[in-house]
């Protein structure tokens, strides 16, 4: 093939775990000079359970799994660099894969709020404010369902999975005023996330609470219909 398509072709590898490591520090932005935040790091790194992810084809090896690790991370090693204990307080003994999208989700718009708005990290306001069961992630999680199905399925068939057309004028008009850490950019009423497992995991989000919701003879008419995804 590479003769014949005048092409070159190559094979992934996982990144070892030296490499998942400096990746990890760099992207927490940890000097390598600093020994005890480097130990810190190691130790975060060390609490997640390898074995329950091993399953997932060695899904730490992927940069893009470290990357968001590291999303999640920088909170604590934020709070260790004023001095703090933190190791202790973190529980990552069930950590999954579905778990790292969540955490990774969560922080993403923590992270982004703070600084938007330039809150008080420390603020116990600014958590109550920015709390997982407060309505703004709520809301955040809903646009990004939506954006992700806009992104998956022919908009004619929207119609299946929201029943109401107020939802989507609703979200639409959310969404023209978007400005979000995991969505590059947002044109002609198409989503451009920065990476296309994030449109699939808040779109298979969206679509699991829509479907829940549904009725038996709901259910029937929307999986025995014919080319509804894109």
């Amino acid at each position: 093939l590479e003769s014949a398509l005048d092409t070159a072709t190559f094979t992934l590898e996982p990144i070892d775990r030296h490499q998942q490591m400096a990746l990890l520090k760099s992207t927490c932005d940890v000097p390598s000079n600093n020994q005890e935040l480097s130990s810190l790091v190691d130790q975060l790194f060390n609490k997640i359970p390898r074995k329950s992810l091993e399953a997932a084809e060695n899904i730490i090896g992927i940069p893009l799994m470290v990357v968001m690790l590291a999303e999640i991370f920088k909170p604590f090693v934020q709070t260790f660099l004023k001095g703090r204990e933190v190791i202790n307080s973190i529980s990552l003994d069930s950590l999954t894969l579905l778990d790292i999208y969540e955490l990774f989700a969560y922080s993403s718009f923590r992270r982004q709020s703070i600084e938007k708005q330039h809150l008080d990290a420390e603020n116990p306001l600014t958590e109550r404010l920015l709390h997982k069961q407060n309505y703004l992630y709520k809301g955040f999680v809903k646009l990004h369902g939506y954006l992700g199905l806009v992104k998956l399925v022919k908009q004619q068939k929207m119609h299946l999975i929201f029943r109401d057309k107020k939802d989507i004028s609703e979200f639409q008009e959310q969404a023209a005023l978007l400005d979000s850490a995991i969505i590059s950019k947002y044109e002609q009423d198409i989503p451009h996330f920065n990476h296309a497992s994030f449109c699939e995991y808040f779109a298979a989000k969206c679509l699991f609470v829509r479907l829940t919701r549904m009725q038996r003879d709901q259910l029937k008419d929307f999986f025995c219909q014919t080319g509804w995804c894109a």
